[in-house]
């Protein structure tokens, strides 16, 4: 009896589907669509164990998500996100935590398609980093070691197993490049291109002026931008006296270092910058005639110059993935108080602060 209770145990041992406990797990990070249940039986068909994880958010937390995939043993997950409306991003996620592959659908695109394709992705990728596993095959003696060898040696030669081939791997990826290489290009290493209509002002006794701000940033990290910039006066300021008037063009040229919050897919982004500058102010005199019995005023042109350490602050708002529409403030103070003088007499100043409001447009290459 006991014999016959082992003999029945040992089948059922062997009856259980070979590989059932040694399927490898994956993470489905998504919102309930028929894109997730289509791309969940896709893996399932392919020999995946898939535990879903359901999610409501636009943007990707991979810190958060590979502690998820710790949790749950997982040695890859698929995140499906809506990026913008009619537009669904589908990343790919190594054992980890590393982003290997993100491609971009619209609403055209069919729930098969892209169920299909992120599977073979995947799979692409599982072969080239399979690929890359196996041993090195060892070199063939030459010379003379090489004919000793096989003169010794009556055993006949065996020929080792091919190794995949890396060109087939790369023709089953959709894509020659993928998105962390993107990444690395866009956030880590990306270059802008500002644009702006300004106002500035400063308290004295002039009028405001109207300005083209124009100017460049590098993004060596997400966060931060390192900004250099021109500001030209097209409307000038303006004081007028019983000597006469005069035209004033403030002109600003620096450099700063800026701080962006939150992430790149975020809408808005504060942010807040310190810098310094070189203000060129050049001043053209009209003289007015004068009484009788007075002398006459002459008309002169002075140009100033002096530094600007200056502090901003504004607001990213992100309209395309290359482009951004940026309102910001500055706060300078010149480290020379000009002053504009009409026949030695002082009649205005352009002292601290200087402020100057700007709305312009960011092209992201």
């Amino acid at each position: 009896m006991t014999l016959r209770c082992m003999a029945v145990m040992g089948l059922l041992g062997l009856a259980r589907p070979a590989g059932a406990s040694d399927a490898p797990r994956l993470l489905l990070l998504s919102s309930q669509g028929p894109v997730a249940v289509r791309l969940q039986a896709e893996l399932v068909a392919a020999g995946w164990d898939v535990a879903a994880m359901p999610s409501a958010r636009a943007g990707l937390d991979l810190i958060g998500l590979h502690a998820s995939m710790s949790a749950r043993r997982a040695s890859a997950a698929i995140a499906l996100l809506p990026d913008e409306p009619g537009h669904l991003d589908v990343w790919i996620i190594d054992e980890v935590g590393m982003v290997v592959s993100q491609e971009r659908f619209d609403h055209a695109s069919k729930v098969d398609v892209v169920a299909l394709r992120t599977v073979e992705r995947l799979r692409a990728h599982r072969l080239q980093v399979q690929s890359r596993r196996l041993p090195r095959r060892p070199r063939a003696p030459t010379g003379a070691l090489h004919s000793a060898l096989h003169s010794a040696s009556p055993t006949p030669r065996v020929e080792p197993a091919p190794r995949p081939s890396s060109q087939r791997v790369d023709r089953e990826r959709p894509h020659a490049r993928d998105i962390g290489d993107t990444e690395s290009v866009e956030v880590h290493r990306s270059i802008q291109i500002n644009t702006a209509i300004a106002i500035g002002w400063a308290p004295g006794g002039l009028s405001p002026t109207g300005q083209v701000e124009v100017g460049a940033s590098w993004l060596p990290f997400p966060c931060l931008a390192l900004d250099l910039r021109a500001t030209v006066p097209v409307v000038p300021s303006w004081i007028s006296a019983r000597e006469g008037d005069a035209e004033i063009y403030p002109v600003l040229t620096g450099v700063a270092a800026r701080w962006l919050g939150g992430d790149r897919q975020s809408r808005f982004r504060p942010t807040l910058g310190l810098g310094f500058g070189v203000l060129v102010v050049h001043i053209r005199g009209h003289a007015k005639p004068q009484p009788d019995n007075t002398p006459p005023n002459t008309s002169e042109n002075v140009t100033l110059v002096t530094g600007l350490p200056f502090v901003e602050g504004g607001v990213l708002l992100r309209l395309t993935p290359h482009l951004n529409l940026h309102l910001s403030y500055l706060v300078g103070a010149p480290l020379r108080r000009l002053v504009v003088m009409f026949a030695g007499r002082p009649v205005g100043t352009l002292g601290r602060p200087l402020l100057t409001g700007s709305l312009g447009l960011e092209l992201v290459i």
